[in-house]
């Protein structure tokens, strides 16, 4: 089939359901279109596939689904494991008890007689047998038995979908589990890191140092210095002095929280299993009912901050509770940060908690004075120190590799990518503005100035996808009468597909975001039909324009704009060609093609959104002579569900990404900024910059995720724009940090 035919058999579908709305629209004088506009509408349709998108969901449920993908690093608490198992869950360690000098009960038994003995202790079926045996064979009868205290010597926990009560069966199957996958993870993170107690370098061991006076601190070090490894040690350190103190480490993403978990479980005395570590977040949160018995049984708990903000604002947990409290990427401690809500709780407590913030970029300001504030500032949330270590210190420059920054590689963009980036800049305007008069919005909350004019000028901007969700929470909140709901709601899903084209426009061109714009449109269109043809006979006379006024009003005037017929079917059609002709697109394929004759390699591709990842992946993937790469996408794991451009990843799916791109062969990694912070791949030799940094701390994470030596750091750049201003920025504002640690007062270990 050719690919006009192949196009054209995606065309006859949708065409009746854009007919019932052009009825809708008219009162059936579909005549009174013209024809362009009719064919636009069918080529519109077409571009919708699989959409679950129904009226039965209601729009409070439209509206809930849109918040819930708009949040890239949102904690989802509702979302557990299907089974009592944790397959797939970040929990990296077992709460068992205490290994003691007590006798083995199974000591001198065969796996066998080892699961049938367990069989009668615990109550359980015949069928469990088998499954007990192959713990048995794997854990070895010492752990069988830690296991077996820790099921039967606390409260038990609930099942995966919080309903009921684990059986003593049911308990110990998940804590086998766990444990199975924590060894997993020692033994990977173990020759990851090669890393142990004895090979902790001297600038580290001085730090360990500073920490046992047991004053608060900010380490400040460069990414790849080993800073995790300073607190792990600590951490032994503190529990070697008194086995009953409890530490919580926080990292501000369950991908990161994973790995540190992992860290730990590479070191002594974690890695033998004297204190036990847990990870529990994302899809395995603590419930509050849990949080005593996993405390009383765990020595270190890895979380996100929400996951333990969620508790202390419950009442269940309290900051006195844990002695040593460790922030990895201290620098979020600020604003509305769920870290800095849970210092809150510390500035309210006894204050007997040590706190130790972990962070390559602790402040990033446009001016000096403002970069020396952010430093004062964090230093004040944290009641700390810092402790500054210097880049220029020989045994740092000797374990952190120097990376080949590389000048920016400038491109200029197409004159039919800006002709749209324009058209739907001044939609979101239009609709904006609408939407502002109608949803009662706080000023502080309204789109200002400066923004409107970057969307008048056809550039997108991250305030403007806040906007979004803002305007979604008050929808959400508010009273409105049906049928209004039902218009806002789609009113907002529109302008949220625009907002995300315009992204797309810049990062991938104008065809990406005319398909991803004409498939949000068919989504909202599907929408109104449902709910019109509830309306029967009212339909037929004309009623329906004025159930959805303002979104019929909005569908208009994106199909006499940026989704005219002729900008359709050239959109659609170069999706047939394989390769894109974005200008950025080119020049990341010239730099991904000097690396083809390469045996193996690891890199990374920074995408500003998700919808510029997928599109990224998409285009990579299809790319004829890109063939020789192993590409995969990244992202943060908030709003898994429903459709739209802000659909992330499950956690189990960041986990199995993660492997695969970290194992030996010719890999690149496709990442929004989840994959900034923290997340280490060690034989990482390129990071490309597809946009422009917005922060000098973005410029600092980003180049530090390659760590291999003469590694290279590449953007690529719009010339002449905004993101040459960023970048600019950026470098600033990196200086402006460098310069102001000098003068900050700190313990420097030189």
């Amino acid at each position: 089939m050719t690919a006009v035919g192949s196009l054209d058999s995606r065309l006859d579908g949708m065409n009746a359901l854009l007919k019932k709305l052009q009825r809708a629209i008219q009162g059936e004088a579909t005549s009174a279109m013209p024809a362009s506009s009719a064919d636009a509408s069918g080529l519109v349709a077409a571009a919708w596939t699989g959409s679950t998108s129904t009226a039965s969901n209601g729009s409070r449920d439209s509206l809930a689904t849109m918040l819930e993908e708009g949040e890239e690093f949102a904690e989802s608490d509702a979302e557990m494991a299907e089974a009592d198992g944790t397959e797939g869950s970040c929990s990296s360690g077992v709460a068992g008890a205490g290994r003691g000098g007590r006798p083995c009960i199974f000591a001198g038994l065969s796996p066998d007689e080892v699961a049938a003995k367990l069989l009668l202790m615990l109550g359980e079926q015949a069928p469990q047998l088998k499954l007990y045996k192959k713990f048995a064979e794997q854990l070895g009868p010492e752990a069988m038995q830690e296991l077996y205290e820790a099921a039967t010597g606390g409260p038990a926990e609930l099942t995966a979908k919080a309903d009921r009560q684990r059986s003593l069966g049911g308990q110990f199957i998940r804590l086998a589990k766990k444990r199975i996958h924590a060894d997993k993870i020692r033994k990977e993170a173990a020759a990851a890191s090669g890393l142990s107690e004895a090979q902790l370098r001297s600038y580290q061991q001085q730090v360990v140092e500073v920490a046992r006076t047991g004053a608060n601190l900010i380490v400040v070090a460069p990414t790849g210095s080993g800073k995790t490894a300073i607190v792990i040690r600590h951490a032994a350190v503190v529990l070697d002095e008194d086995p009953k103190q409890r530490i919580v480490f926080l990292a501000p993403t369950v991908a990161l929280a994973q790995q540190q978990a992992g860290a730990f479980l590479a070191m002594a005395p974690f890695s033998i299993g004297k204190y036990q570590v847990d990870c529990r977040c994302g899809e395995d949160p603590i419930t509050p009912r849990e949080w005593e018995g996993v405390l009383r049984r765990t020595h270190v708990l890895v979380m996100t901050p929400q996951s333990l903000l969620n508790l202390l604002e419950t009442g269940h947990a309290h900051m006195d509770q844990i002695n040593l409290l460790l922030l990895d990427e201290c620098h979020h401690a600020k604003d509305d940060h769920p870290t800095a809500k849970v210092l809150q709780y510390y500035h309210k407590s006894s204050q007997q908690t040590q706190l130790i913030g972990l962070t390559a970029s602790p402040t990033s300001k446009g001016s000096m004075d403002g970069t020396y504030q952010g430093l004062l500032s964090l230093r004040a949330n944290l009641d700390a120190t810092y402790v500054i270590l210097d880049k220029d210190n020989p045994d740092i420059r000797e374990f952190v590799p120097k990376v080949n920054e590389r000048p920016p590689l400038w491109v200029y963009p197409r004159q039919e990518d800006r002709q749209l980036a324009r058209q739907l800049g001044a939609f979101v305007l239009l609709a904006v503005e609408q939407l502002e008069a109608i949803i009662t919005m706080p000023e502080e909350q309204r789109i200002p100035r400066e923004v409107r004019e970057l969307l008048a000028d056809g550039r997108w901007c991250t305030t403007a996808a806040t906007w979004c969700l803002k305007a979604g929470g008050r929808l959400q909140a508010a009273e409105y009468a049906s049928d209004d709901r039902h218009d806002l709601t789609c009113c907002l899903l529109l302008v949220r597909g625009a907002v995300n084209a315009l992204a797309l426009v810049g990062d991938t061109g104008y065809e990406a975001a005319v398909r991803h714009l004409s498939k949000e449109y068919a989504a909202v269109a599907e929408k109104v039909v449902d709910s019109l043809e509830q309306l029967g006979p009212a339909l037929a006379s004309g009623h329906g324009s004025s159930r959805f006024p303002r979104t019929l009003e909005l569908l208009r005037r994106l199909l006499s704009s940026a989704l005219d017929l002729r900008t359709l079917q050239e959109a659609y059609r170069s999706s047939f060609a394989g390769i894109s002709r974005h200008p950025k697109f080119l020049k990341l394929r010239e730099v991904l093609l000097e690396r083809a004759a390469l045996p193996a390699f690891h890199g990374i591709v920074f995408a500003r959104t998700r919808e510029a990842v997928r599109s990224l992946t998409r285009l990579i993937k299809g790319c004829p002579d890109l063939q020789f790469l192993e590409v995969y996408a990244f992202m943060g794991h908030g709003g898994r569900t429903g459709e739209g451009g802000a659909k992330g990843m499950r956690v189990k799916e960041q986990q199995q990404v993660m492997e695969r791109f970290k194992a030996p062969g010719r890999k690149l990694l496709v990442s929004t900024s989840a994959g900034e912070e923290g997340i280490d791949v060690p034989n990482c030799e390129f990071v490309v910059r597809y946009t422009a940094t917005q922060t000098g701390r973005e410029l600092i994470q980003s180049r530090g995720r390659a760590r291999m030596a003469a590694s290279e750091y590449i953007q690529i750049l719009e010339a002449g724009g905004q993101e040459q201003q960023l970048s600019f920025k950026s470098a600033r504002e990196e200086a402006n940090l460098h310069s102001a640690l000098q003068h900050i007062e700190a313990v420097r270990i030189a």
